[in-house]
């Protein structure tokens, strides 16, 4: 499990959220794990910096969904509805705090 959040420094998190791992494979179809699960690996710092990337991930999961089904975890543990309500959380908190700063807690 990691915990992507968006916080303002000293005001507290304004997004956060807890997903598995066992999602890791799809989300990297999608375009989607690099910024997700490893943001500072990717120079992403606020939420404005990781708007592009969701939206393009987004519009993958939505064009590619039966593509996307064989990465649904076998243990039942995360789903492909999962991922696309988890982005679409995470792309409307970065549209609303876009200043924020972007942390994960693996």
């Amino acid at each position: 499990m990691y915990n992507p959040s968006v916080r303002f420094p000293r005001r507290g998190e304004v997004f956060s959220t807890s997903l598995t791992h066992n999602l890791g494979l799809m989300a990297r179809e999608a375009g989607l794990y690099g910024v997700m699960w490893h943001p500072e690996e990717n120079g992403i710092i606020t939420a404005s910096d990781i708007i592009p990337h969701l939206e393009k991930g987004l519009i993958t999961l939505v064009i590619e969904k039966e593509r996307m089904k064989p990465y649904n975890p076998s243990n039942g543990w995360g789903s492909y509805d999962l991922l696309f309500s988890v982005t679409q959380e995470y792309l409307r908190a970065a549209h609303k705090f876009p200043e924020a700063k972007v942390e994960v807690c693996r």
